[in-house]
């Protein structure tokens, strides 16, 4: 067959397909339709369960951020310790139940009217009040807060029983913090069908403290239902009707305006006599006749939960007309059909043009060929047309260029070789280079993927690990070299920085490796910066550990000695500002060692002289302090490395009894002064007392030397 025929077939193909595939389309479309409808509905029903989902959600988080306040919680907590004072809590309970329940509707009892008036229940009718205001409705019917014992602490009306824990939504409000009620209600008082919210409040330490219901009222989920139902894609179906029933089949909104709020549409719900073939589940797609002449399609949404909140159990259902459905197809058959028609005329006459073009310019390519073959470089090729052939064409003369003007020199082809032979080489070096330097760092270091596998240890890793060949073994897992142990150890700051790729450094003790460890985990991160394991240095820090507990354990030992020392050891700034103090010196001002630092010295030792002040030199004096205490003060000043003065120590040495036995000793040796002087002014002086008067003077001058020694010890005590 000539290119020509096959061209032009090649044309013709084109319409037939389209056409073929246009009918097989439009065969398709129903089941397509009717598929997009169901997915609608699909969509339509998540749309909903989010809108719905959302707007419980933040009715629940409007009141748990109100359970915060501290007003609500010292409500609770003073009303939940009023209760524990008494003996009989649930007698009590049960009598004001009773009391409350005796009474005639409308009767407004003293207990009620005090509940009523709190400032609670005004913050929660103000709250209503609110919300009523700003969306048009009532949002909320009543609100009321129970202590942890069931009974009534707030209320924005009057409720039917003052005991509420034996009701069934305060259980579970307890049990699970929130708790939504299945069954649609009416509430009286507000006039409107509801839901309850049952909502725990806790202390700061999770600890029960009440629990509040709130009554929601259902027009705030209708208006979730209309304005999705009414927006985005669901909009374009002028004709759709919707109604959202409960699992039972009661109506709660339905776009139809003759269809009443609770309606009975059980007989409508898959599973019924009007249900589709087979099993329906999720979203369930059913077709019959609904009206007489007036074939509808029927999709059915499930909406099975709300977070966890409330298992609603609520479906929605959609209605569509097939006239304006399957509209569409009509018009597209007629399309296809036009499409097809006008296409197989073009490619008629698209072929036999394009193909007298193509084989008139193939030939004369085809004559330059056979010319070309024989070595007639310098043949012309004329073909002046811009597309492939004539590329072709322009290919073929570059060609003809190339053979004659074109010549491989082996040399290049030889120096290029060298090139890369230097270039391996120097790859080959740095790669050496870069194992030598990892095997000789001295800290471990391993290579990790994301499953615990050691990739790469140095030689420092394999030492101290024991690991196996890395090159030959699989699953060489860290865990099992670092810890010993079979899985990951909980906790593991490493495990963490696999997940988050955030580095984590810490010290760990590892008892399998029997020493003290500096770990640094790093992410291994991929050319989409996508972490693919980590990468692990490890520093023996155990006799850095060492040195560490002997030094805090030598401190330890110094700041015992300092503290029990029975001398007053004060370290003083050289505004003379106590830094530092021990313990017999708290006892001495009879303060504690926190009262202590900052305080000036001269205000805790106080004189009448001002006795205490800086020198950069050893120095000793003696104070009486108003106490009554006699101390003797030793000053040592402490200098760095660089004749800095950083601060003093002032010791102080209680030498009250030793003032006490110089004062004795004073007044001991001026009586005996006395006497003798009474001795001398005798008349007559005999042996006997001559002898007598010199032991007296001895004994007078040895007196004169005790205090002198007896002082010269209490420095060296000190």
């Amino acid at each position: 067959m000539k290119f020509k025929h096959k061209l032009s077939l090649g044309f013709l193909i084109i319409p037939l397909l389209i056409g073929i595939t246009g009918f097989y389309a439009l065969r398709m479309s129903k089941k397509s339709l009717e598929e997009s409808l169901v997915q609608s509905s699909h969509t339509l029903a998540m749309d909903i369960n989010h809108g719905l989902e959302q707007r419980l959600e933040d009715r629940i988080n409007l009141f748990q951020e109100y359970a915060q306040s501290s007003l609500l919680r010292k409500t609770l907590s003073d009303s939940n310790r009023d209760f524990e004072k008494r003996g009989t809590i649930q007698e009590y309970i049960n009598e004001k139940d009773k009391e409350w329940n005796s009474v005639p509707n409308k009767t407004i009892t003293r207990l009620m009217q005090n509940i009523i008036q709190n400032n609670i229940s005004r913050e929660l009718r103000d709250k209503i009040s609110f919300y009523e205001n700003k969306y048009g409705y009532r949002v909320f019917g009543d609100i009321f807060l129970t202590n942890k014992y069931g009974a009534i602490v707030a209320m924005t009306g009057i409720t039917t029983d003052y005991r509420q824990d034996d009701e069934e939504w305060w259980q579970h409000a307890k049990r699970d913090s929130v708790y939504v009620t299945k069954e649609i209600g009416y509430d009286e008082s507000a006039d409107m069908y509801s839901l309850d919210i049952g909502l725990r409040i806790n202390n700061e330490k999770g600890d029960v403290l009440g629990i509040m219901k709130i009554v929601l009222n259902m027009e705030d989920f209708i208006g979730v239902v209309r304005n999705s139902a009414n927006s985005g894609i669901h909009s374009y179906h002028k004709s759709m009707q919707y109604r959202l029933l409960t699992s039972e089949g009661t109506l709660i909104y339905s776009s139809i305006s003759n269809e009443k709020f609770l309606d009975d549409f059980s007989h409508m719900l898959p599973g019924s006599e009007y249900s589709p073939r087979g099993d329906v589940r999720g979203i369930a797609l059913s077709q019959y006749e609904f009206r007489e002449d007036d074939e509808s399609i029927i999709t059915h949404g499930h909406l099975d939960k709300l977070k966890d909140l409330a298992q609603l159990n609520w479906i929605l259902m959609l209605e569509h007309k097939k006239d304006e459905i399957f509209a569409i197809m009509v018009k597209l058959k007629n399309q296809i059909l036009t499409l097809t028609i006008s296409s197989t005329l073009c490619a008629i006459l698209l072929g036999f043009l394009f193909s007298n073009s193509l084989t008139k310019s193939i030939k004369k390519l085809s004559k330059a060929t056979e010319k070309m073959g024989k070595g007639k470089f310098d043949t012309d090729i004329d073909i002046a047309s811009h597309d492939e052939i004539g590329e072709l064409a322009q290919s073929f003369k570059r060609m003809t260029d190339d053979l004659k003007t074109t010549t491989v020199s082996r040399d290049e082809l030889a120096r290029e070789i060298e090139e890369r032979k230097k270039t391996e080489l120097l790859i080959h070096q740095s790669k050496q280079d870069w194992e030598d330097t990892f095997n000789n760092i001295t800290d471990m270091v391993t290579l990790h993927d994301k499953d615990y596998n050691i990739l790469r240890a140095n030689k420092a890793a394999e030492k101290m690990l024991k690991l196996p060949a890395l090159e030959k073994a699989l699953n060489v897992k860290c865990f099992k070299y670092y810890h010993g142990t079979e899985s990951p150890p909980e906790g593991c700051p490493s495990c963490v920085c696999l997940k988050t790729g955030v580095p984590r450094t810490f010290e760990i003790f590892e008892p399998f490796l029997g020493k003290h460890l500096e770990i640094r985990a790093m992410a291994r991160l991929d050319d989409n910066n996508q972490i693919i394991g980590l990468i692990h240095v490890v520093r023996d820090i155990t006799e850095r550990k060492k040195i560490e507990n002997a030094i805090k354990k030598a401190k330890m030992e110094w700041e015992m000695t300092f503290d029990n020392a029975n001398e007053l050891l004060i370290l003083l700034d050289k505004d003379l500002n106590i830094t530092r103090a021990n313990k017999s010196f708290a006892r001495f001002t009879q303060k504690s060692l926190r009262q202590l630092i900052g305080r000036k010295c001269t205000e805790l030792i106080k004189t009448d002289h001002d006795h205490i002040k800086h020198s950069r030199k050893d120095g000793k004096t003696e104070i009486k302090a108003h106490n009554g205490q006699w101390l003797q003060l030793s000053f040592y000043p402490i200098i760095n490395e660089h004749g800095e003065f950083l601060h003093s120590l002032l010791i102080g040495t209680d030498i009250t009894a030793l003032k006490k036995t110089q004062q004795e000793l004073v007044q001991s040796e001026e009586k005996l002064r006395k006497h003798i002087e009474e001795q001398e002014k005798s008349c007559e002086i005999t042996p006997s007392r001559d002898s007598r008067m010199k032991a007296l003077k001895k004994e007078l001058k040895k007196l004169n030397a005790d205090p002198a020694q007896d002082k010269g010890n209490g420095d060296t005590n000190s």
